[in-house]
């Protein structure tokens, strides 16, 4: 604040300033407060908003959208399970996809699709070896049962089965081999 006259020279300008009077903050007058029923009045405003707030209750937290993958993830494979164990290995192929799709990165649900797809391809040479077994042509059946995987379902069956297959095989060109002798 300046409070006596003051010239400032800016090569050939001369700045005069003159003392002002200081200005109100506000161009309106506020009435003269008492300063202990202004924060009696705060005081009360606090504590209303402080009841309000309790009444209303704090709101549910928002889940975020990873916990939301990773409950998505966690449901369908728990699903997906019991469709394995019940053997449904069709349908539990599209639910571990569900998993994956949420969570692709998921080694769990990567695994389980590969064991499900193994076992579905097992059960196809299964079926396809015991409709050969059955017609007589042991040859196609010896493949099909050689097919399945070590740790699948039809395994233990399927070698019962192979070597069933192999002993009827044998005995076919065995008695190929005496009719050509003949």
């Amino acid at each position: 604040m300046i409070k006596v006259e003051t010239s400032i020279v800016f090569g050939e300008f001369v700045g005069v300033l003159k003392p002002q009077q200081p200005m109100r903050r506000l161009p309106i007058r506020l009435p003269k407060m008492n300063r202990d029923l202004a924060q009696k009045l705060m005081v009360g405003l606090l504590a209303f908003l402080g009841l309000l707030l309790l009444i209303k209750g704090p709101k549910a937290p928002k889940r975020m959208a990873w916990e939301d993958r990773r409950v998505t993830v966690e449901s369908s494979l728990s699903e997906a399970r019991a469709l394995q164990t019940s053997g449904a290995w069709q349908e539990a192929v599209p639910v571990v996809g569900t998993a994956l799709a949420a969570d692709p990165l998921n080694q769990e649900a990567r695994q389980l699709k590969l064991q499900l797809e193994r076992e579905i391809k097992a059960q196809r040479e299964f079926i396809e070896g015991i409709a050969a077994f059955d017609t007589g042509d042991y040859d196609r059946a010896l493949n099909s049962f050689s097919a399945i995987p070590v740790g699948t379902k039809h395994y233990p069956e399927s070698q019962e089965k192979r070597a069933t297959a192999q002993d009827r095989l044998l005995n076919q060109y065995r008695e190929r081999a005496e009719r050509a002798c003949r």
